[in-house]
């Protein structure tokens, strides 16, 4: 302990150390309660009036004397206790034998009573509104229209409800009984049927909101005063006008073809359109082809072709443009001897073989043009030779044959009874 500090044995109070060797001295009051304070000190609590209690303010507050109910009160025995001003309780007085506790008002204490006299039932009356009075206390109930099978036990009477039908809606009748409404169907309503008669089940009308169908399904359809009209609907068709107002499901039809109409007395129908669903290429030309399609001619890549006829079994195709003053020959055989200045059109189904002329002169021209399905092919004499793009046929027994049966070939004379040239041709020829 520090000895840097003195304590005065004057000083009145309690000493209390702080730890860091310091002493002080609290001063205590004659019948105060001590409670703890800050830095470890004491403090006094003042003494409340007489039957307070020492009652708890908070953990940042000094408890203080506060008055609770009931301390202090002296009860009587058998008393009942109620609240008292200020917080205090009060003891009632106490009540005779059969009473009991009853409400005097929100300002004042209950006080024991005598339980009031019992209120049944004072007066009874008949239909008319009049008096009836019992005969040595007795009442008997005489079953009426609507009342049968009354028994009774102590304060209950009971009686049952006679002459209804089961399920039956009740309604007053004129006789002031009840009459049981006849049943109607599953789904119909009570509809009224005016002050002079009485309501029934049934189907409500147009004017009333209602439809004359029990259950309704598609598209629906008014028709005046009529009932409403469901009109059954196809998942994916497509909904025409049809007659009276009602609506028609048109069948969905294939991929690819259109809605089109089949005249005023007629619903419409799908229907395939050339070009639908057909892929077409850029530059080329178009033609009709089978099954209402639109097919694509293929162009060739030889400048200045026209497109050209092939008869017609065979889409048209683009082929050189003959010169003028040609002589155009349809040879249905299957063989034939070029002659100057003329085009032939092969007609068999069989292959058609051409012969170059053994005597040509310079200049001169031939044209083949493919239309029978055998196909053709172009020989030559011995010692001749034909000149096409950057190949040739051989000089002893060479030819140029076509691979389908729209290709063509125009070829000129270069040099007299000897040498050919192509000069334009359609197709993947064969050159030998």
């Amino acid at each position: 302990m520090s000895t840097t500090n003195q304590i005065n044995a004057n000083t009145a109070g309690i000493v209390t150390y702080d730890g860091a060797g310091n002493f002080s001295a609290d001063t205590t009051t004659n019948h105060n309660v001590l409670v703890g304070a800050a830095s470890n000190g004491i403090t006094n609590v003042a003494p409340g009036a007489a039957g307070t209690a020492l009652a708890s303010n908070g953990v940042s507050s000094d408890p203080s004397f506060q008055a609770i109910p009931g301390i202090g009160v002296t009860v009587t025995n058998h008393a009942t206790l109620v609240g008292g001003a200020s917080n205090s309780i009060t003891s009632l007085a106490l009540g005779t034998s059969g009473e009991v506790l009853t409400s005097n008002g929100p300002g004042m204490d209950p006080s024991y009573q005598a339980l009031p006299a019992a209120t049944g039932v004072q007066t009874l009356t008949d239909g008319s509104n009049n008096i009836v009075s019992p005969s040595g206390g007795t009442i008997t109930f005489v079953n009426g229209q609507n009342v049968g099978n009354l028994s009774g036990s102590g304060a209950h009477i009971t009686f049952d409800v006679i002459n209804t039908t089961n399920h039956a809606v009740q309604i007053g009748n004129s006789s002031g009984n009840l009459t049981s409404l006849g049943l109607g169907s599953s789904g119909q309503p009570l509809l009224s049927g005016g002050a002079g008669s009485d309501p029934a089940y049934g189907n409500l009308t147009v004017p009333n909101g209602g439809t004359g169908s029990v259950s309704l399904t598609g598209v629906l359809t008014g028709n005046g005063t009529s009932p409403i009209t469901a009109n059954a609907v196809t998942q994916y068709g497509t909904l025409v006008a049809g007659a009276a107002n009602a609506v028609a499901s048109v069948g969905p039809g294939a991929s690819g073809t259109v809605l089109a109409s089949n005249g005023l007395s007629a619903n419409p129908s799908y229907q395939a359109v050339p070009g639908i669903g057909t892929t077409v290429t850029q530059h080329y030309a178009l033609v009709g082809g089978a099954s209402n399609n639109i097919v694509s001619v293929t162009p060739t890549s030889n400048n200045g072709y026209v497109l050209t006829s092939n008869g017609l079994s065979s889409d048209p195709s683009f082929q050189a443009l003959p010169p003028s003053g040609f002589t155009w020959v349809s040879v249905a055989g299957t063989t034939q001897t070029l002659s100057p200045s003329t085009a032939y059109v092969n007609q068999n189904s069989s292959l058609t073989t051409f012969t170059l002329p053994s005597s040509a002169n310079f200049g001169d021209t031939y044209i083949i043009s493919g239309v029978g399905t055998g196909g053709w092919t172009l020989t030559e004499n011995s010692g001749q030779q034909i000149l096409i793009g950057t190949g040739h046929t051989t000089t002893t027994s060479g030819s140029i044959s076509s691979t389908v049966k729209s290709d063509s070939i125009y070829i000129v004379c270069t040099t007299a009874n000897t040498n050919f040239k192509a000069v334009f041709w359609t197709g993947n020829l064969t050159v030998v």
